[in-house]
This record gives structure tokens, sequence and C-alpha cells, in this order.
């Protein structure tokens, strides 16, 4: 595992100490754009990476605002950071093989859904704090088996 002294940076600017565990999971995160499961994780992680380990690592760094989770329509768990997904987007998950990928709309289409978001609150008189849009589909790689 390469860890990179803006990784360190970002655990100790949120009062976090820079363990080998939580550079870990940072960097596995950064490594790859898209959202990842836990068994993800752990597949790509150097080996000395137990479970509860891991677990403890993602409460800290979701505690401190570093990385987020999210969870498919099928009810799978999946984990981003917040640090470089600094847009808003939305996701599409695949059917075939529980993977997801980060989908950002054009600025147009977003406009219109917080139109319809401003809409939504005047009828039913909720104040909505975001949206989130998930798509579901199969990759090429599943269309193909």
């Amino acid at each position: 595992m390469e860890t990179t002294p803006e990784q360190k940076f970002k655990l100790r600017g949120r009062g976090l100490s820079a363990t080998r565990p939580r550079l870990e999971l940072l960097h596995i995160l950064e490594s790859d754009p898209r959202p990842q499961t836990i068994e993800e994780i752990i597949s790509s992680s150097s080996g000395g990476l137990a479970l509860s380990t891991l677990y403890r690592a993602i409460s800290e760094l979701l505690d401190a605002g570093l990385i987020e989770t999210l969870v498919s329509p099928d009810g799978k768990k999946f984990l981003e950071t917040t640090v470089q997904t600094t847009t808003h987007h939305h996701h599409v998950f695949c059917k075939g093989c529980d993977t997801a990928i980060d989908v950002k709309f054009s600025d147009d289409l977003e406009k219109k859904i917080e139109a319809e978001i401003k809409d939504i609150e005047i009828a039913n008189g909720w104040k909505v704090s975001g949206h989130s849009v998930e798509i579901l589909g199969i990759c090429d790689e599943c269309k193909m088996q």
C-alpha cells in the first residue's frame, strides 16, 4: 500500500491519527473512483486488514466525514470517499454483479429535478435536504455472460 502525505493530512485534519488501517481504507477508496463493497475493499487490501479493524476504520472515517455509505435498491452496502466526490452525483447499480458506478446528470436535468423537489416541498409541507437517483441495469461484462 502506498499512502500519500495528502491522505495523512486529511486524517489529521479531521482529528484522526494516521493509522495503517485508516490510511489503507482511504487509499483503497481513492484508488478506484467507483463505490465499493466491503468484500471489494477486503480483496483490495494488503491482506493484513482484519474485518473488525476494517469496520472500526469505516466507522471512524464515516464519523469524520471522509467517506459515505450508499445502499443499492437490492440492499447491498457500498462505500465511497467524500474527498474525491465533491460534486453532486448519482449511481448506476448492476443487478448482475452488484457493482456500482457514479454518474453525473447534466446541469439542465439537475435543475429540473430541483424544481420538481420544490414542488414536492410545497405540496407536502416538507423540507427536502437532498436527493439521490439510483439507476438499475446490467453492466457490459454481465451482458456478455
